[in-house]
């Protein structure tokens, strides 16, 4: 069975906040693309493949300005 689109929005909302905690210790990932998410046995979303990330040459107050939604 698929899952619901509250569960897969709930998913990428977890991508979504781990990147911006990637960002705020000023890591870009550079490939984020489903395939880079992964559950864990929690059902918890990890964002893997960090390959391509750089280091960002702003400062990390840049991406603290996110207030988006947390699951």
């Amino acid at each position: 069975p698929r899952p619901s689109i509250e569960k897969i929005l709930r998913v990428y909302l977890q991508a979504a906040n781990g990147l911006h905690a990637a960002h705020g210790s000023g890591l870009i990932h550079r490939d984020f693309k489903p395939d880079n998410v992964l559950l864990d046995r929690d059902g918890r979303a990890r964002v893997l493949d960090f390959g391509l990330a750089r280091v960002s040459d702003r400062p990390a107050s840049w991406s603290a300005s996110w207030s988006g939604p947390r699951p």
